[in-house]
């Protein structure tokens, strides 16, 4: 539950949002914490500067243009295809596209404008947040948990985990597992 109460163009009628991209939001309250529990410089500013950017997504998700059933029906499709076989290094935007009958340009624009990422990042980002899981449940390696999760490039999942968590996987599962 977030109060923005320094919106003074929005009506004083508390509002609902369902979130699309949520694990961007859950990796921002994550720096948030961080943040704040470091007392760095400036860190103040630093998080509050965070929290304009949880409600700049939450207003952007709300102007989410409006898409025909046809074309949702087809992007369920694709979400489903991704979440079953997101773990699959080969899974590729034109295959999804196929299934989802669509050209690859015309299912990237239409993805894009209606989850706010494109499919690479959606993919992603499922990526990573199993990576994730994998890391605080379970005793695989490093390089044996970006293979499962999906990555067949070990650096390219390092690079892709340290942008999307502000850690390595390592300092991720320290500090999810042992926290100070």
């Amino acid at each position: 539950y977030i109060d923005f109460d320094f919106d003074t163009t929005s009506s004083n009628e508390s509002q609902v949002f369902h979130l699309k991209n949520h694990s961007e939001l859950e990796t921002i309250f994550n720096s948030i914490k961080r943040k704040w529990l470091s007392k760095k410089s400036a860190y103040y500013i630093d998080c509050l500067s965070s929290i304009y950017k949880i409600y700049a997504l939450i207003i952007q998700n709300e102007l989410t243009p409006y898409v025909p059933t046809t074309k949702e029906q087809a992007l369920n499709i694709a979400i489903k295809e991704i979440a079953d076989n997101f773990s699959n290094p080969d899974l590729s935007i034109s295959e999804i596209a196929d299934i989802s009958q669509m050209s690859e340009g015309h299912f990237r624009r239409l993805f894009k404008s209606v989850y706010g990422i494109s499919p690479i990042q959606y993919i992603k980002t499922m990526r990573i947040d199993y990576a994730k899981t994998l890391l605080t449940l379970h005793d695989y390696t490093i390089d044996e948990i970006a293979i499962l999760s999906g990555f067949s490039n070990i650096y390219y999942f390092y690079k892709c985990f340290k942008a999307e968590t502000e850690m390595t996987p390592t300092e991720y599962k320290n500090t999810v597992i042992n926290p100070s």
